[in-house]
């Protein structure tokens, strides 16, 4: 377990992945370098200077008593593209940037455990990824990951008001800040595609559910000794490119850590579903 000594406050400058001029997202759906990760977190850490510990505090609350699936989350609505896109209410919108895209919006929130930075805008439907096709988005995923970066997963459906839905969770590991997850979602909407980017942070003890996870896989033989079976990534047995996902990153160990940035995400893909 590792203590973080940044906080949001400290994490808030904006990180965008950039989209190569004509390439569709499905060729580098993750391009999240070092700099644009650097960006991001240096905006998170600033957003905490606009708010209190107290205002923190509810936040964590309101999720913890909605539960960690998210089914009955308090929502927030937000124009995005002439469309109302239903976001959780703890989230709190932050000032623009000098180069942020005309109709993008940023929002951020922070828990005991983690700190979230979302930007959601519309984009073209050619820039988006292709619904219905998780192979040729693992493959650009896996394609593009960094030294520092493994994929999570990538599922494709339908939201409840049956709109396209695809999306992809990568992590990007750093020795001094933890696991950051980033969440790429794409719902099809009326004319456009939502653009969902989102980023989740490790605050405070960090490592608490990676060491807890490997003790019981350890104790109920999913692993041995040395380690075997804890790392694999979840589509590809023979991809060994980066940091590979491991066993306490499936969603069947969220409910057990619910401010964990991992739950965090995958509870608000649960709200974005429902809702929009």
């Amino acid at each position: 377990m590792r203590q973080s000594s940044r906080t949001i406050s400290q994490r808030r400058q904006r990180m965008r992945p950039k989209r190569p001029a004509g390439r569709r997202l499905v060729s580098r759906p993750c391009n999240w370098n070092k700099s644009h990760r650097t960006k991001a977190s240096s905006r998170i850490r600033r957003y905490a200077q606009t708010v209190g510990t107290s205002t923190f505090r509810i936040i964590m609350y309101s999720y913890n008593y909605y539960g960690s699936r998210g089914a009955d989350m308090d929502t927030q609505t937000v124009p995005i593209g002439g469309f109302n896109v239903a976001i959780p209410q703890g989230f709190s919108r932050l000032n623009r940037m000098p180069d942020d895209p005309p109709e993008m919006t940023a929002y951020a929130t922070q828990m005991e455990q983690s700190a979230y930075v979302l930007f959601l805008q519309p984009i073209p439907a050619d820039h988006a990824m292709p619904f219905g096709d998780v192979q040729a988005v693992e493959d650009g995923i896996h394609q593009a990951l960094g030294d520092d970066q493994g994929l999570i997963e990538v599922v494709s459906g339908t939201t409840d008001a049956k709109r396209n839905v695809i999306w992809s969770i990568v992590k990007t590991v750093s020795q001094s800040e933890g696991v950051q997850y980033g969440l790429t979602l794409h719902p099809d909407c009326p004319g456009f595609v939502l653009h969902v980017q989102g980023f989740a942070n490790e605050a405070g003890t960090t490592g608490i559910r990676e060491a807890q996870v490997y003790e019981f896989a350890r104790r109920h033989g999913w692993i041995d000794n040395q380690g075997q079976g804890w790392s694999c990534d979840p589509y590809d047995a023979n991809y060994r490119h980066g940091i590979l996902m491991n066993l306490s990153e499936d969603s069947r160990f969220d409910d057990f850590f619910p401010n964990h940035p991992l739950s965090v995400v995958r509870k608000f893909i649960l709200m974005l579903i429902r809702y929009n």
